[in-house]
């Protein structure tokens, strides 16, 4: 049993290695698709196609997970493990869970290249805000890295930094819906809007879509946060139904919005 998990662990290691050097090799070659130059002579990376960075995932996921998981199932028995190995990390009892933790490492690790890809720059932040990036999805992704690392990442400083810029990039957005009367800044979106392109547009709006279906349901703030509803995007579609022209008569509305990014903020911060 114990030569059965080992030659199982090292034939999925060696697997999921090439799954995940094609998967990553397919990304930079299409990733250049999106380089340019900026003023300055120096290259720079737009933002790639929304869809195709959340069909990455869900294709590593498929490809690795199943297996995992199925390998962090198996059970090895103590009695086939010498009493001298047990306290050790070479004891077969642990290859299983900590090959799945690899495995979500891993993930987490691509996950977070591809965003980086996404996010170059102010303006590529924003229109990664627009097409439905949240705090709480980067918090998950910097989560992973630090619990299922081995040690403390190379890069944990500059994955943190990037973090705290990103969430308070996001909140910095919410300071007219505390104004008298609520305002939002609704040109400058406008104008990031109007020069996305085809595949960004569509990637804000099924952001759009997916928050005015739920909204419209009449979801409870909580349900909202289940779902990770972005509260920016929730700002921009009221902003797009005409609420804030007309903030006396959709106070309620204002409201309810401002109580979803206090408990969504307080949740974040926990």
């Amino acid at each position: 049993m114990r030569n059965g998990v080992v030659l199982f662990g090292l034939f999925f290691i060696g697997y999921s290695s090439c799954v995940l050097a094609s998967l990553v090799e397919k990304s930079d070659v299409e990733s250049t698709h999106a380089e340019q130059w900026d003023s300055n002579g120096k290259r720079t990376l737009q933002a790639d196609d929304p869809e195709r960075i959340l069909a990455e995932e869900r294709n590593m996921e498929q490809a690795l997970l199943p297996a995992a998981e199925a390998i962090g199932k198996i059970k090895v028995s103590e009695k086939a493990v010498p009493r001298a190995s047990l306290g050790s990390t070479l004891n077969p009892m642990k290859w299983p869970k900590r090959i799945l933790d690899k495995v979500r490492l891993w993930l987490a690790r691509i996950r977070l290249n591809l965003l980086k890809r996404t996010t170059v720059g102010e303006d590529s932040i924003d229109r990664a805000m627009m097409n439905g990036l949240t705090p709480f999805y980067l918090k998950k992704i910097k989560n992973d890295i630090m619990h299922y690392s081995s040690s403390v990442p190379h890069d944990k400083i500059k994955i943190e930094e990037d973090y705290d810029f990103y969430v308070k990039h996001f909140f910095g957005q919410f300071k007219g819906l505390y104004k008298d009367p609520p305002v939002f800044a609704v040109d400058k979106w406008n104008k990031l809007e109007e020069g996305m392109t085809k595949a960004e547009q569509n990637g804000n709006r099924r952001a759009s879509d997916k928050v005015s279906r739920n909204i419209d349901k009449g979801l409870s703030i909580d349900q909202l946060f289940s779902l990770d509803i972005s509260p920016f995007v929730y700002m921009r579609l009221l902003e797009k139904r005409g609420v804030f022209k007309d903030v006396e008569n959709n106070m309620d509305k204002i409201d309810h919005l401002k109580d979803y990014v206090k408990v969504y903020k307080e949740h974040l911060m926990a």
